[in-house]
Parts: C-alpha cells; sequence; structure tokens
C-alpha cells in the first residue's frame, strides 16, 4: 500500500511537472524585469533589446537564456519546445505551417554550443522572417494593449 501512495504520488509530480501554460502578458514583463537583474544589460543594449534587436553579446544571450527558461519556451535539455512557441505568441492562423517554421529553428545543439549560444540560435532564428513579423506584431499588439489599459 505504502508503495503504491509513493508511485501515484511520483506519477502526479512527474505530470505536474510536465504541465505547461500560456503565460499572459504581465507574467512575461515580470519574467523579464527578473532576469534583467540575474542577466544584466547595459543602457545602450537594453535600449536596442526594448525596440526587439537582440545583439550578439553575452549579457543578451544570458538574458534571452533566462527569459525563455522562465516563460518556458526553452530548456538546457531539449532546446525550443515548438508547441509552447506557437501557444505563447498565438500564432496559430496557419499552424501546420508556423510548428515547421519554429521547428526549423529547434536545432537539437549538434553542435555543442554553451546552452546560451544555443538558446540564442533559436531566437534569431524564431525573430527573422515571416514568424519573426508575426511575433513582433504579437508583442507590439500587447504593449498597445496595455498602454490602452493604462489610460482607462
Amino acid at each position: 500500500m505504502k508503495y503504491t501512495i509513493i508511485f501515484v504520488l511520483a506519477l502526479f509530480a512527474l505530470a505536474s511537472a510536465e504541465e505547461w501554460k500560456r503565460k499572459e502578458f504581465e507574467e512575461v514583463k515580470a519574467i523579464r524585469a527578473e532576469c534583467l537583474k540575474e542577466a544584466p544589460l547595459s543602457e545602450d543594449t537594453l535600449k536596442k533589446v526594448m525596440h526587439l534587436e537582440y545583439p550578439n553579446e553575452e549579457s543578451v544571450r544570458k538574458y534571452i537564456l533566462c527569459t525563455a527558461t522562465k516563460v518556458g519556451l526553452f530548456c538546457a535539455k531539449e532546446g525550443l519546445h515548438p508547441d509552447r512557441v506557437a501557444q505563447q505568441f498565438q500564432i496559430g492562423s496557419d499552424e501546420e505551417e508556423i510548428i515547421k517554421l519554429i521547428n526549423a529553428c529547434a536545432d537539437k545543439n549538434e553542435q555543442n554550443s554553451p546552452v546560451e549560444e544555443w538558446v540564442y540560435r533559436g531566437h534569431e532564428c524564431l525573430m527573422t522572417g515571416k514568424l519573426g513579423e508575426r511575433v513582433k506584431s504579437y508583442i507590439h499588439e500587447q504593449y498597445k494593449k496595455l498602454q490602452a489599459e493604462k489610460k482607462e
């Protein structure tokens, strides 16, 4: 009986660890602020990041790693989670095509790069082309909503 309870609890813990939910804009904003404390950026670099420009610098790579990990879009073991990226940025108008584009960015780190270079590589891939425009559009829409809510 004791082993059955332990087994059931272990399964529940495993299932809970795998559960992921899309983060709301305010949650992401809080995570970004937290990550700026953990991986500080210079004033000039911060301005670039706020304009969705991400220079290939150590501090930026560490910031992206922190943010992507805490949002749940990336893990050091598996890399990018394409399904989560699609859900997080609500880019599901042609979900099959979008997942293909995200999968193309989700390499398995065959180069054995340091984890911050791996996440940066995936991030840069995601932020370019058709997919990047959708992600940037989503982010801009969220900022506009936030500004409108502040005015009310």
